[in-house]
């Protein structure tokens, strides 16, 4: 805050509130992965980091390194926000320095080298994850300039809701305003809200040199380390702003709480349901011999069918054969056609709901099924893969 001035109670608060009606983050926290403790290690680790830039006692030194390198080993994208402090820190300390900048850094060295270690330990494993290509999938599904400009209004609205690119412009117009606000230099000179702005920057733009390389991991999900930082300058905005500015802030909440709500009430905008999905292709007589389902989403299908496993893409022999494919939300309410069977099977059975639709197909007799035709069908070809009970 500026000029050393505490901003008050309420503001931490209303940061607090803010951050607990975001959608985004209610999206994560009902699902049995990594990202909603990430948001949680994330924001300590934001608030260890600011404590320990104003004053680097070795106690704040050392829960920084651990706190950070526990986001790292939650989400890689938190080794940017520990390599990015760390960075801080020395820099805050050599400005500071009243003697050598070497005596200045020691007070660093064995907290930052103990945490390094940590997370240099996640080096084999990235390496190994990386080999398989699998990040690639980001780049497949949408193109780099449609996830950026998607990436702030998720933040405000999160995945899916009705006008949400109508609501999430709004809703980001008024919280970019508040964040300006909050971290708007007063008498010319930064505040420490315009150094976290500025570290919130960096940790973003990271992420974009990597395209350089051919490396794209340019996600939401993946940033979501930046929103408890993002929601405290909002907050923070709000009380700099005054009056009008914490109805504005008030009315940000209201509608999120509402979002929420309506994702919760309505299937079609929620996380789909693999678990129908599954049960829908697989009971019943017209249990498939093979499954196709798109790439990447094996983890969710054998997880609710266990004895499900891949098969090479290679022409198969079976008397029957499923598709299943996720929805779009926009293509949820409409009836899809079914596709043409493989020559010598008929339908057996069609289900569709709000999220998925399952077609059988079967044959009186074993029949050769060529994969690269079952893929054509798919609503996002070439991207799928085969299974087997």
């Amino acid at each position: 805050v500026a000029a050393g001035a505490p901003a008050p109670l309420a503001v931490a608060l209303a940061a607090g509130a803010l951050l607990a009606v975001n959608p985004l983050a209610h999206w994560f926290s009902q699902e049995a992965r990594s990202y909603a403790l990430f948001i949680l290690l994330s924001a300590t680790a934001w608030v260890v980091l600011l404590s320990a830039a104003e004053r680097a006692t070795p106690r704040r030194l050392w829960v920084w390194g651990l706190v950070a390198a526990a986001a790292a080993w939650t989400h890689y994208f938190g080794g940017l926000l520990f390599v990015v402090g760390w960075a801080t820190l020395a820099l805050v300390a050599v400005a500071g320095a009243r003697g050598g900048r070497l005596r200045a850094l020691r007070p660093l060295a064995l907290p930052a080298v103990v945490s390094g270690v940590a997370v240099a330990a996640l080096a084999p494993i990235a390496r190994n994850q990386q080999s398989t290509d699998m990040y690639q999938a980001i780049s497949q599904v949408k193109g780099l300039p449609a996830r950026i400009v998607e990436l702030p209004k998720q933040f405000a609205v999160g995945y899916n809701a009705p006008a949400e690119y109508v609501v999430g412009a709004v809703l980001m117009v008024v919280l970019v305003v508040l964040v300006l606000a909050a971290a708007w230099p007063r008498d010319g000179r930064p505040t420490r809200a315009t150094a976290l702005l500025g570290l919130v920057a960096v940790v973003w733009v990271l992420p974009l040199l990597a395209l350089a390389g051919g490396f794209d991991v340019v996600l939401t999900r993946n940033f979501v380390l930046l929103v408890p930082p993002l929601t405290v300058l909002a907050a923070l905005g709000a009380w700099r702003l005054g009056r009008r500015a914490w109805i504005a802030l008030g009315a940000v909440a209201v509608v999120q709480v509402a979002t929420i709500v309506i994702v919760a009430l309505t299937p079609v905008y929620q996380r789909e349901d693999w678990r129908g999905l599954i049960r829908a292709a697989t009971d019943g007589i017209a249990r498939p011999e093979a499954v196709f389902i798109g790439a990447y989403q094996e983890p969710a299908a054998t997880y609710y069918a266990p004895t499900l496993r891949p098969l090479p893409a290679t022409p198969l022999v079976v008397r029957s054969v499923a598709l299943v494919d996720r929805l779009d939300p926009g293509k949820a309410m409409t009836r899809i056609p079914v596709p043409p069977p493989p020559p010598g099977f008929t339908l057996a059975h069609a289900e569709q709901r709000d999220q998925w639709h399952v077609f059988v197909w079967t044959a009186p007799v074993p029949t050769a099924v060529d994969p690269a035709l079952v893929a054509a069908w798919q609503t996002t070809p070439p991207r799928t893969s085969l299974l087997r009970p």
